[in-house]
């Protein structure tokens, strides 16, 4: 199962790939280095070639037609730019992908601006003479929908779901709405869309769509919950993904951002000195030695932390299996397989490794 699942992602980056170098290619012979600051990112994701947003549109799209799903190649390249575009954004708000200068972050800016235009123009270009132009406007719509709420997702995780906002007389409740829409916005709207485009290029029904949709939905939030708990993963394990780069391990700590093991800890955590700990590594910020986040990790794990936020991030994924089940079992299984990274991921044999030692 695990080895079809990587087949059918890689079979699916073959057929993308080539159209984003298509579009990159336009831009070879720029002068200065404007081609390898825009290629950055959408080569890397090429050089992975396992992407589980391509690998969704195209497995949402197979789940209701037989019909080759190869023709809507460019709507998963328009993804990966569109994808591209909040990446690079994402790393000058949390200052990630290495220590650059004020300079450098213009540039990726401008990475920014071009992979969302480049988005909208291989749209375009691959689906004009193959769907009705009313349906290229709904597709339109998704897309920019998707960025506006990415958008200010990111401002709430930066601005508002932050530890500086924070204090005691902040209710759990209100604390985990804040938390909960902050991970809708910055990824399970968008994994969302990209269900529903997938099952509208299908000619799925309403109640389809919305399956599909709902699937996209909370498989992106238990994919969002599975990442912050990467995020306190130490950089000598080494391990890294297209966007997310060892040295970047702790950013979100770093930033102060109340992800789902710092919320539990400040509301479930009994053992006063150990919340202190955490207190002040959150209050340190950049300015944390490594043994610190380390040792915070090894408190997130004693306290229960790290293993509340893996079941909370499963909790998501068995409503995503709800919400297909009435699918035929040959259909639904390939997005069954999406799930799998859910239970059981390179980031959570680490820490169990950590907590072994």
């Amino acid at each position: 199962m695990v080895t079809l699942y990587f087949d059918r992602m890689r079979e699916t980056s073959n057929e993308v790939a080539p159209v984003v170098d298509l579009y990159l290619n336009n831009f070879r012979n720029s002068k200065g280095n404007f081609y390898d600051l825009i290629s950055q990112i959408p080569k890397s994701f090429m050089r992975q070639g396992s992407n589980i947003r391509t690998y969704l549109l195209r497995t949402a799209y197979e789940s209701l037609t037989d019909k080759n799903w190869k023709w809507i190649a460019p709507v998963g390249a328009s993804i990966e730019f569109l994808l591209a575009s909040m990446y690079y954004s994402n790393w000058i708000h949390d200052e990630k992908g290495g220590i650059r200068s004020k300079g450098e972050d213009k540039d990726i800016l401008t990475a920014a601006i071009i992979m969302r235009e480049l988005s909208q123009e291989v749209l375009v270009d691959g689906l004009k003479d193959k769907i009705p132009l009313e349906k290229l406007i709904n597709l339109f719509s998704l897309f920019n929908e998707t960025n506006k709420i990415f958008q200010e997702g990111q401002f709430v995780d930066i601005k508002v779901n932050n530890y500086k906002n924070w204090n005691n007389l902040v209710s759990e409740e209100d604390q985990m709405n804040l938390f909960l829409e902050r991970t809708y916005k910055i990824n399970a709207a968008f994994i969302e869309r990209i269900a529903k485009v997938g099952g509208l290029l299908a000619e799925g029904s309403e109640q389809q769509l919305n399956a599909l949709g709902k699937f996209g939905e909370y498989f992106g939030m238990a994919h969002q919950i599975m990442n912050d708990v990467a995020d306190f993963v130490p950089p000598r394990f080494g391990i890294s993904t297209t966007t997310k780069l060892p040295e970047d391990s702790y950013a979100d700590v770093k930033d102060g951002h109340l992800t789902l093991p710092i919320i539990y800890t400040l509301y479930h955590d009994i053992n006063e000195d150990r919340v202190k700990k955490i207190v002040n590594v959150l209050e340190g910020g950049k300015q944390n030695s490594l043994n610190d986040l380390e040792e915070a990790t090894s408190l997130l794990i004693e306290n229960g932390a790290i293993k509340y936020t893996i079941n909370y991030a499963r909790h998501f994924k068995k409503m995503a299996k709800e919400t297909i089940k009435k699918f035929p079992k040959d259909k639904r299984m390939p997005l069954d397989w999406l799930l799998i990274s859910i239970d059981s991921n390179k980031y959570y044999t680490s820490l169990r490794n950590l907590e072994a030692n």
